[in-house]
């Protein structure tokens, strides 16, 4: 397996969240065409895309993942999203906080087909490797609490190194964006 620095997992998430949090404040204050309209469908007049090829589905996921919601369901979601990225930039990490983003920010490009970039396309494939490595490892809010309560770091980490599969396939996910830029 390939081996990783616990601090450059830990640099990495802090740079990953602040991005994420630009991202945000990009989309939703930044008038342009990136603002809330690509993610609602009313106003009509706001939207870009028409009322009647609206996803209608029942079932609760579709309904999630799928529809466009109205103005103040999709501030919430964003709103939800943006405490998901806060807690991860200051690793106040749990168990189910990396898989929820990975929910909310695929949600959140699948109702936003035409205006994604290559970039969001690689946050997604990152935060999938990101649910398998300890970010929160070092300068984090958990290492803090741990540090108080007198636990001491997990043996496996001992000398800040983290080897393992999905260390490998993070590296290889970066390896493979510099490659796809050359074809």
């Amino acid at each position: 397996p390939h081996v990783l620095d616990l601090r450059s997992l830990a640099l990495f998430r802090v740079l990953f969240g602040v991005l994420q949090l630009y991202d945000i404040y990009e989309r939703i204050l930044i008038n342009g065409k990136y603002d809330l309209a690509w993610y609602t469908s009313y106003p009509q007049n706001r939207s870009y895309i028409p009322e009647d090829m609206e996803f209608h589905d029942k079932f609760w996921l579709d309904l999630f993942l799928f529809r466009r919601g109205s103005l103040h369901d999709e501030i919430f979601f964003f709103i939800a999203y943006g405490a998901c990225i806060i807690f991860l930039t200051v690793g106040y990490q749990k168990f189910w906080l990396l898989p929820v983003l990975n929910i909310l920010y695929h949600a959140m490009l699948i109702k936003v087909n035409p205006g994604q970039f290559g970039s969001d396309q690689l946050s997604c494939q990152l935060l999938l490797w990101m649910c398998f490595l300890p970010l929160s490892e070092v300068w984090s809010v958990n290492a803090l609490v741990r540090k108080r309560q007198g636990i001491s770091r997990d043996s496996r980490y001992s000398n800040n190194q983290v080897k393992s599969v999905a260390c490998l396939g993070f590296s290889l996910q970066i390896v493979m964006m510099y490659m796809d830029c050359f074809c």
